[in-house]
Formats: C-alpha cells, structure tokens, sequence
C-alpha cells in the first residue's frame, strides 16, 4: 500500500515516538523508508542569534554560527544514526538518511514529493514553549502536503524507543463529512485495512438530514470486504469522533486535511486543530 514512507525527525520526543510507529508500518507495508532531519536555518541565522549576541559582547551574531551549525549537525546525525539503529533492529535493515539545512517545512516537502507517505510528530523540541496541539512546522506541512502526513501519537515516556510496542494499528476510525478530502481520507482508510486485515468504523456528524451523505460513504464501504460499522452523531465534529472512538474503541483517526477550503482554515481556523487537541492516537490527515 505505501512502497516509501519519509520520516521527519527533529530529536524530540514526539518525533521520535512518530518515528517508531513508522518503522512499525514500514515493516508491515514491506515499505522503503527515508530518514530525514532538518536543520533549520532560521535557528541558526535568525533574529533569536542577534539578538543574544550582545550578552557574549559581539555585535553580531555572526561568530557564533559556525559553532551553532557544528552543533547542529552532530545532533542531526545522533537522531538519524538512533533512527537507523531502531530500524535495523525491527528489521527493515539499511535505510536512506538525509541530514539538511534549510527552512524546515519546505525542505520536508521537497522530499515528500518522492514519497506517499509523511510521518512527523504532531509537535517539535520546542513544543515544550508552546501550548499548541500541532507545531508551526507540522501545521504548516498540513496545509501544504500533497502526500497524507501521519501525525503520531501523544507520546508515553517508557514507549518512545520501542519499536514493537502495540504493533501497527488495525481499527481505523474514518472521520466523514462529504468532502473531497474525507473522500480520499475514505479510499485510504480501506486500503489500509485492507492491507492490514484490520476492520473499520466511519462517523458523520450532523443531524438526521445529513445521512444522506453517510449513505453515500456505505455504499463506498459496502463494495468492499471489510468488516465495518457506521454512524451518525448529532454533536459536533470533534465531540461525534471523540465518542466514536470511546464507542468502538478505535486505534487511529483516517481524515480529510481542510474540509472547508485550505484558505479559509488557514486565516479562521477550522474542525481540524479542534480534532487534533480531542484525539491521542496516531492521525492520518489526507488531502
């Protein structure tokens, strides 16, 4: 189902956490798989250097970023020989590894493009400044990916460096709303449960006029073998998926990236970051 998976890893908890649970899909998929960490220029040449670079009595920053980039460098390549070693313990043997320099969340999308599946961690090694549930690198890879991105869960200390904890996930949960997005969501929740010799659930929320689109996504579901289940909850997005998952006790999240137009969420907000703070598990958000 995936043949390349591209995993982005920025030495945090979460990345790495994101990072297991990919080799776990690589290993099941039989999947080739790129290992890429970023080192972003901005931390390096960015406004934060200059303006510390007074308190070691420089005027500029400028000194102190070969120092900074030596640094990161070695970081880069840690977290990617850690990775490397992980996978080559689940089995997947030698992997490609890129260790770049750039703005993060482009660099991130050039390399997705030779990809069909992203796997990053909901939040960098600076979540812990930030109240947000996706990072500014992760939210901003949502608006832009052509690929489905896999966000991992919410990591549990004691599991992010095991790779065999939980295996892969083989309940997905399909978040519906008769949008193009939720459509390929659709198509690539039952392929991976196909795939996986999993089962599916699928939730449309709103009110009793709206099961005629629920009609359209069983019929979708019905033409295929697959043991599933779906309904329609009266409350809000986030509120039907949250109960859904209680209800079926779900593994992982399938849905579509900006069900209202990418450039309305992008200045107003929209159901995706509300569904994102309500769900733990691992989300593949599809465009």
């Amino acid at each position: 189902m995936f043949d390349h998976i591209l995993i982005a890893l920025d030495g945090s908890d979460e990345a790495r956490s994101a990072g297991a649970l990919g080799i776990r899909v690589a290993h099941h998929m039989r999947a080739r798989v790129t290992g890429l960490s970023v080192i972003d220029v901005r931390a390096v040449e960015g406004p934060a250097v200059e303006t510390l670079a007074p308190l070691w009595g420089e005027v500029t920053g400028r000194p102190f970023q070969p120092e900074l980039m030596r640094l990161y460098r070695e970081r880069a390549d840690s977290v990617l020989g850690d990775f490397c070693a992980q996978a080559e313990v689940a089995g997947l043997g030698q992997i490609e590894r890129h260790a770049e320099v750039g703005v993060a969340e482009d660099v991130i999308l050039q390399h997705a493009a030779g990809a069909d599946l992203l796997v990053m961690g909901r939040r960098g090694e600076h979540a812990v400044f930030g109240r947000q549930v996706v990072g500014a690198t992760s939210w901003k890879v949502l608006h832009r990916s052509a690929i489905p991105v896999l966000l991992g869960r919410k990591v549990a200390v004691t599991e992010i460096d095991d790779t065999s904890v939980g295996g892969i996930p083989r309940l997905p949960l399909v978040a519906w709303d008769g949008s193009p997005g939720a459509g390929a969501a659709l198509r690539l929740a039952i392929g991976y449960a196909a795939a996986t010799d999993g089962a599916l659930r699928l939730v449309h929320a709103g009110r009793e006029s709206a099961d005629v689109r629920l009609g359209e996504a069983n019929e979708v579901i019905g033409a295929n073998s697959l043991e599933w289940e779906s309904a329609r909850l009266d409350v809000q997005p986030a509120d039907a998926i949250q109960e859904a998952q209680d209800r079926w006790d779900t593994d992982c999240l399938f849905m579509g990236a900006f069900g209202r137009g990418r450039l309305r969420d992008l200045l107003f907000g929209s159901h995706t970051a509300d569904i994102l703070e309500r769900v733990s598990g691992p989300v593949f958000v599809v465009p």
